[in-house]
């Protein structure tokens, strides 16, 4: 980060920053309930942070980024900000729970504006807080010691991401359900993999018409699976990658940030029923171009085009081709553009995880198998949004609903049992029977078929679990948020079950802790823990 020349003053201050867990699960679930909550809790939680003489320096998003005087006097405010919000809490909903983090270092200051590693350390204090928590640099517990009503808990040395340097963390939470492995690998930096390890940027829409993202959305999605059924690579998961949509970020950023060596990305063109895919390929350590090519063609080639693209990459970053890893059985041609065009439009809204977006992710689903009912990928998305309307209690659990997601499922695998997306079903479904053979044997080959994966990785956690074996699955749910990590709220809830099935209470109360909307399943096994 440039330092503007203006700035001159340096100073020691208390660096104060707070975000809500799971903010982005709260918009996506009710956006205007949230927002409405979020402007509450500020009105009355900004004059408490001023009470103790805070000044208030930015409140992007869902963020409060504050400076104090005296690091006593920040963790005092942090305190009456929790106990306030389980105050606002048991009045309205939907709950949200801060996270809070305070440093205490030199700042630059430019007017009102301050930068520098005291404000980095906070924000990232902050992002390791459990949910209602307090983080503290070794600093301030230096300062506050037997000054403040609090207990604070050693965590050790934890490595921050893009912190160069261990800083060692104090926390409101026991260090036991925080441990330097499971759940809290993912407040650290990643480590890049010994296998060669890639993520797949959102392509550029070239198209000139916004209506188009879905389809280029669509794309990126496609590479993405088809490089995971490498068993040879690494390869970070949609949601993690889609993260930077839309930003202008360096590799070397991505790469850190995600822990991996190569980026892929690239832009896509779509006219009439012509396509136009530029991709490259690259090694994020030197940021030089690995591989770059460009492809024109009709529509109808287009998994020709992915098979190309998937190929040429896999073929730099391994030296080899697998070529036999590749092929795609019974991948037919796109009889009907129409049917495809469907699908990708599902995949965009069953993305969007809202009671509305599902409807549409279903509707669209349908049609694409109407339109080709030989088309297994649409019977696949079809069972996936049911399952999600199920599992997600967009409506009241129905049988027949249950009845209809097994039948696309089987439906879609006996048109092509190397859809890994119908088995990774078939298997959640045997396990909902207590059919644990079949799970199983579902599962295995889901994974078999998309190794890289996250939902199916994590997956694995629950069906070792449902053989007595919960301590070898534990592994499984931390190789998914490795896989995702980004999005690790999506995994807390099979982390939440194998943990405790593997008699690992705190760290399920810690995944527990995490889920921002829980189910009752979830606080049935959180109650188990407790008790």
């Amino acid at each position: 980060m440039s330092i503007p020349a203006s700035i001159s003053n340096r100073k020691l201050a208390a660096i104060f920053a707070a975000d809500i867990a799971g903010y982005s699960a709260l918009i996506g679930a009710d956006e205007q309930g949230t927002v409405t909550k979020l402007n509450k809790v500020r009105h009355s939680v900004l004059p408490i942070i001023e009470s103790f003489g805070g000044r208030i320096i930015d409140l992007a998003g869902d963020g409060i980024l504050s400076e104090f005087g005296s690091a006593v006097r920040a963790v005092e405010a942090a305190a009456s900000v929790q106990e306030k919000m389980k105050e606002l809490n048991s009045e309205t909903q939907p709950a949200l729970q801060f996270r809070i983090g305070i440093n205490l270092g030199d700042v630059l200051e430019d007017g009102e504006r301050l930068y520098g590693d005291g404000i980095n350390i906070a924000a990232r204090l902050e992002a390791i807080a459990q949910p209602g928590g307090i983080c503290i640099s070794a600093k301030v517990h230096d300062e506050v010691r037997g000054k403040v009503p609090l207990g604070f808990h050693d965590w050790g040395d934890q490595h921050l991401k893009n912190i160069a340097a261990p800083v060692r963390v104090f926390s409101t939470d026991r260090p036991d359900a925080n441990s330097n492995h499971g759940l809290n690998a993912l407040q650290t930096a990643p480590r890049v993999p010994e296998k060669p390890s890639i993520s797949v940027l959102p392509f550029t829409n070239m198209s000139g018409d916004p209506d188009q993202e879905y389809f280029v959305d669509g794309i990126t999605e496609d590479l993405i699976t088809e490089l995971s059924r490498f068993r040879s690579l690494f390869v970070i998961a949609r949601k993690s990658s889609f993260v930077y949509k839309g930003r202008n970020v360096r590799a070397q950023e991505v790469a850190r940030e995600l822990g991996v060596r190569y980026i892929a990305e690239g832009s896509v063109r779509k006219a009439g029923n012509r396509i136009r895919v530029s991709a490259q390929l690259v090694d994020a350590n030197s940021e030089k171009e690995v591989w770059a090519q460009r492809f024109d063609r009709d529509l109808t080639d287009v998994f020709e085009v992915q098979n190309e693209v998937v190929q040429s990459i896999v073929a730099r970053m391994t030296n080899r081709l697998e070529a036999a890893d590749l092929q795609r059985a019974n991948r037919k041609e796109l009889a009907n553009l129409d049917a495809y065009d469907c699908v990708l439009r599902a995949k965009y809204h069953h993305h969007r995880e809202t009671k509305d977006d599902n409807a549409e992710a279903l509707r669209l689903s349908e049609l694409a198998v109407d339109l080709d009912p030989t088309y297994a990928p649409a019977h696949a998305w079809l069972a996936c949004s049911l399952g999600q309307r199920l599992g997600r209690r967009f409506r009241p659990w129905s049988k027949k609903d249950f009845e209809r997601c097994v039948e696309e499922a089987e439906t879609g695998r006996s048109l092509d049992d190397h859809d890994a997306e119908c088995h990774r079903i078939l298997c959640e479904i045997n396990l909902i029977r207590r059919e644990y053979d079949h799970a199983k044997y579902h599962h295995d080959r889901a994974l078999s078929l998309n190794p890289n994966d996250p939902r199916i990785v994590a997956q694995r956690g629950s069906v070792l679990a449902s053989l007595g074996q919960a301590g070898d699955g534990v592994r499984w749910i931390e190789q998914a948020f490795r896989l995702d990590p980004a999005e690790p709220e999506d995994y807390c809830l099979p982390a939440l079950v194998v943990l405790h099935t593997a008699s690992r209470y705190d760290e399920a109360i810690v995944a527990f802790n995490r889920i921002s909307r829980p189910s009752y399943s979830a606080h049935a096994h959180v109650a188990a823990c407790y008790a």
